[in-house]
C-alpha cells in the first residue's frame, strides 16, 4: 500500500523528494496511511473539492480489498508535525527526509 500510494503521489506532487509515507496496521488489518507532503504541495494533494485525495483512496480501497484488508489516508502538511510532542518513529522518519536537504 505504501508503495502504491508513494508512487502515485510522485507522480502528482511537484515536490516528490519531501514526501513522507507512515503505515500503521493493527492486527484487525486495518491500515492507516498517513503521507506528509511539502506545505506548498498539501493543497495539490487533497484537491479542488477533494477530488484527489478522494481518488487516491479509491484506488487504495482497491488494492486492499483484494487483499482483504481496510484502509485509511490522511494526509497532512510536514509543519503539522507537533514540536512539543515526545518524538515517535513517524516524526523521525519525517526528520530524516527534511535533514537530507
Amino acid at each position: 500500500m505504501k508503495a502504491l500510494l508513494s508512487h502515485l503521489a510522485k507522480q502528482i506532487l511537484p515536490h516528490p523528494d519531501d514526501i513522507v509515507i507512515v503505515e500503521d496496521k493493527d492486527q484487525d488489518n486495518n491500515i492507516e496511511l498517513s503521507m506528509y507532503t511539502h506545505p506548498e504541495d498539501t493543497g495539490l494533494a487533497i484537491g479542488k473539492g477533494g477530488k484527489t485525495v478522494h481518488a487516491l483512496r479509491e484506488l487504495l480501497k482497491v488494492k486492499a480489498m483484494q487483499t482483504g484488508e481496510r484502509i485509511n489516508l490522511v494526509i497532512k502538511s510536514t509543519d503539522e508535525m507537533p514540536e512539543n510532542a515526545e518524538t515517535t518513529d513517524e516524526q523521525n522518519e519525517i526528520a530524516e527526509v527534511l535533514n537530507k536537504e
